[in-house]
């Protein structure tokens, strides 16, 4: 990472950390299987993470529950096998200001929706995924651990090393599952 990015980053971590100070929001345990609106982040890294991804937001989507999906691709252009819909969107480099913080109507959209839970799958660590967790009017916020975001989360799981896209979601869930029964 280039001394200018790091730069960029941490000014942009500093800036969050003082819009967190503002945030107010009654955190709220649902039991999972009561929970009707969910949110879901994921950074884009290749066709299979993409359609993993999918996978899933399509086996927790039902009659009853709402799905929307936000998904981070670190690139300008989107690649041929990505399809934006109104329940999943896509934002890009090109959807990000100098700070890193996403701007664009589909990231406004997201801010509004009063999600029961939103989870971030991401195994990486992206800004933008943390800015728009921390700005997102969920009742219950989950994602992989990260002492630098930790205020933005009401339950962050730490992966092992070795540990996949599939196993890391499987796990959320489970823990989620336990959690959110009492």
């Amino acid at each position: 990472m280039k001394i200018v990015d790091r730069f960029r980053e941490y000014v942009a971590a500093r800036q969050l950390a003082k819009e967190l100070r503002d945030i107010h929001r009654e955190k709220v345990n649902i039991p999972l299987e009561q929970v009707r609106n969910i949110g879901v982040l994921y950074s884009i890294n290749n066709e299979e993470t993409y359609n993993r991804i999918l996978n899933f937001i399509k086996s927790i989507k039902s009659d009853q529950r709402s799905v929307i999906g936000m998904g981070l691709l670190n690139d300008k252009t989107v690649p041929t096998y990505i399809n934006q819909t109104v329940y999943n969107s896509i934002i890009n480099i090109k959807d990000l200001n100098w700070y890193l913080k996403p701007v664009n109507q589909y990231v406004n959209n997201f801010y509004n929706e009063k999600f029961d839970l939103c989870i971030n799958l991401s195994l990486e660590e992206h800004y933008p995924l943390h800015y728009i967790m921390a700005h997102c009017k969920a009742k219950f916020k989950a994602g992989k651990y990260s002492e630098r975001y930790k205020d933005c989360y009401d339950l962050m799981i730490k992966p092992e090393d070795s540990m996949n896209q599939q196993d890391f979601i499987t796990n959320m869930m489970h823990y989620l599952d336990i959690i959110n029964r009492s």
